[in-house]
């Protein structure tokens, strides 16, 4: 990844958003070229950002930190697509007492929420964004510092400070929750191939890359427990996840 900027400054800010273990190269080609320009807009007198992905303009913004954020977003990206070593999976997980929880799903799925509750009650965030397996099927932490040192209103996250570096580890549990204020939790406990095809559903990859990825997802939930649920409030699903409460089988 090659990455500029249109003066020295800007080009420190943007290279906040690299991965965990960047490390600059020399020589060779890369794969995607980022540019980010700024201007000056003379009618509504603030700057306007634009991001150049291969050359071409594909976001432009007034507000610096959401060009940051979907910098960021677009990096992540570009390596879960090309990575041979690790796939990339759409989820959170949190560290609670030796195993991983991990749960995927989109902002309407009440995602943040979740995470930002395990957290306050005692567990350790092991990645926000993305759920990074190697190919024994372990989860490597992925911290995304973007996250937790900018504010950014245009989005409902709000940041985690508690975040703490724990070795690689297997899938304890697979969290197949989404909110619905209409629903009582009643939880499920459900097969694992139903958890794999979800993570699979989430995992970011190539077509050609999905076999790869059924592989390994299957060999680090080999003894995961899958819940899967509706819920309204949070504490009642703190207490099955962090205390496996009452489960109902699945038929």
């Amino acid at each position: 990844i090659t990455l500029t900027a249109t003066s020295p400054a800007l080009l420190e800010l943007i290279l906040s958003v690299l991965p965990p273990g960047a490390a600059p190269v020399s020589g060779g080609s890369a794969d995607l070229y980022f540019s980010v320009e700024e201007a000056f807009d003379s009618s509504s007198k603030v700057c306007r950002y634009c991001l150049f992905v291969d050359n071409e303009c594909q976001f432009e913004t007034y507000q610096f930190p959401e060009l940051l954020l979907h910098l960021e977003n677009r990096i992540d990206i570009a390596i879960a697509m090309h990575t041979k070593e690790f796939v990339f999976v759409d989820a959170s997980v949190v560290w609670w007492r030796e195993r991983a929880i991990i749960f995927p799903g989109n902002r309407v799925s009440g995602r943040w929420s979740l995470l930002g509750a395990l957290v306050a009650a005692g567990a350790d965030c092991h990645s926000e964004r993305f759920a990074v397996f190697d190919h024994k099927g372990y989860i490597h932490a992925y911290p995304r510092p973007t996250w937790s040192n900018i504010a950014v209103a245009a989005t409902e996250y709000t940041p985690l400070k508690r975040q703490a570096r724990h070795p690689p580890v297997k899938v304890g549990t697979i969290a197949l929750i989404e909110f619905d204020p209409r629903i009582r939790w009643l939880p499920n406990r459900i097969s694992r191939g139903q958890g794999l095809l979800a993570l699979l559903d989430a995992a970011v990859t190539s077509p050609t890359g999905r076999a790869t990825a059924f592989d390994v997802l299957k060999r680090g939930i080999d003894q995961a427990t899958v819940i899967q649920g509706l819920r309204r409030h949070l504490s009642p699903v703190l207490e099955t996840l962090l205390e496996q409460g009452p489960l109902s089988q699945s038929v």
